[in-house]
């Protein structure tokens, strides 16, 4: 298996300089262990002031940047830094797609996570639990003008951050993982590639989090109680990385795919105008296929993380769902009776009467006159056990 961040991939996040100092320290304490040179002869091997080496090897004066490679190795994470079940990891996965959403990484490397003050209130539950390094806060933002990394936010919102120097070790521990970093709308990026060629409960724990950020959960028609609104997801970008966004929403459709979901292709929506930088919008979405069972497969595969209301209207769109589909697994059944007694020739009515469902006479007709079936006919087995029937 292969990590899904190494030792380099976490160096990249600092600059160049800082980069060149972390391999000097690494290569004088190395010799230093091997052959026990003092500070003045690994200083002339190393062409650097001999005040550097004594700093390093005496003092205790550890770069900053090293003291970060600690610091993961506390949480848990240490580097090369690979996939595993703990819970350490499964939270940094969901912090990791909560950045594709909701949250995100400041060009500072500072991470957030915006949101319901419920929701958030669970997942720092969960934060402080796990990472016991962190403590976390939770703010409200009034203003409608209130901007996130330049991301605005409108109405009444929260954002969790985390309150320690530690976080900002996490945020690179994110983007080393494949964390966009940045205004997501004007910066480019892709699902990570160790999420998309991994195990399925990998790619089941990403999108839980991030369909609960994004996906606009079906809601009953209050009108028509048998009716209910599009599942649909939707992301916004400026027009030059229109092409990567995309491409990640196809991944997403792609993901999806591997668990029988159909979705929509993509489509575009009016361009928005209303960015401070003066740069055009433009939303991208694709929709959760509408048909009954295609929602209910999704339902009973993925739950929607750190979004509680968008999952009460979910639960409540899929009672009505449920029993939709069990009535539409009574006829699938009647339907192979319906043809057996035709055999036994039978007539409509008095297969009706037989099944009990004289009001349906005209149903067993179309079944037995017209070649008609069942919707999901074909859907049987699928039917029974999403049903457990």
């Amino acid at each position: 298996m292969e990590p899904i961040v190494t030792f380099e991939d976490f160096l990249k996040t600092y600059s160049e300089r800082t980069r060149e100092r972390v391999r000097l320290y690494f290569r004088v304490m190395r010799l230093r262990k091997k052959y026990g040179y003092g500070s003045k002869k690994i200083a002339k091997i190393f062409g650097i002031p001999r005040s550097k080496t004594e700093g390093w090897l005496y003092r205790g004066n550890i770069p900053r940047s090293v003291k970060a490679f600690k610091f993961l190795e506390q949480m848990g994470f240490n580097l090369p830094f690979f996939i595993s079940k703990n819970l350490n990891f499964i939270l940094f996965l969901k912090l990791l797609s909560f950045t594709f959403g909701d949250g995100g990484v400041a060009t500072n490397f500072r991470p957030y996570f915006t949101g319901r003050k419920a929701d958030l209130n669970v997942l720092k539950k969960e934060i402080e639990d796990t990472f016991l390094c962190f403590r976390c806060k939770i703010v409200e933002i009034k203003n409608k003008n209130s901007k996130i990394n330049g991301r605005v936010i409108r109405g009444h919102s929260f954002v969790l951050n985390l309150q320690s120097k530690g976080s900002y070790i996490l945020g690179r521990l994110l983007c080393a993982a494949g964390a966009p970093r940045g205004d997501k709308v004007v910066t480019p990026f892709l699902i990570p590639r160790w999420i998309v060629g991994e195990e399925k409960w990998i790619k089941t724990i990403f999108l839980n989090v991030l369909l609960g950020n994004e996906l606009q959960a079906p809601r009953i028609d209050k009108a028509r109680k048998t009716c209910f609104s599009s599942c649909q997801f939707r992301m916004v970008k400026t027009e030059e990385f229109l092409g990567t966004q995309r491409k990640f929403l196809n991944q997403i459709r792609g993901l999806l795919g591997e668990f029988g979901i159909q979705t929509s292709k993509i489509r575009e929506d009016k361009p928005r105008r209303e960015r401070k930088d003066g740069k055009i919008s433009y939303p991208l979405y694709f929709r959760i296929q509408k048909n009954k069972l295609n929602l209910y497969r999704f339902y009973k595969q993925f739950k929607l993380l750190y979004a509680n209301r968008k999952q009460e209207d979910f639960d409540n769109t899929i009672r009505i769902i449920e029993k939709s589909l069990s009535e539409e697994l009574i006829k699938i059944r009647q339907y192979a009776e319906t043809q057996r007694l035709r055999r036994k020739n039978l007539g409509c009515r008095r297969i009706a009467r037989y099944l009990y469902i004289p009001e349906k006479r005209s149903m067993v007709d179309g079944w037995i006159r017209y070649g008609q079936k069942p919707i999901y006919f074909n859907q049987k087995e699928e039917l029974e056990q999403l049903l457990k029937k």
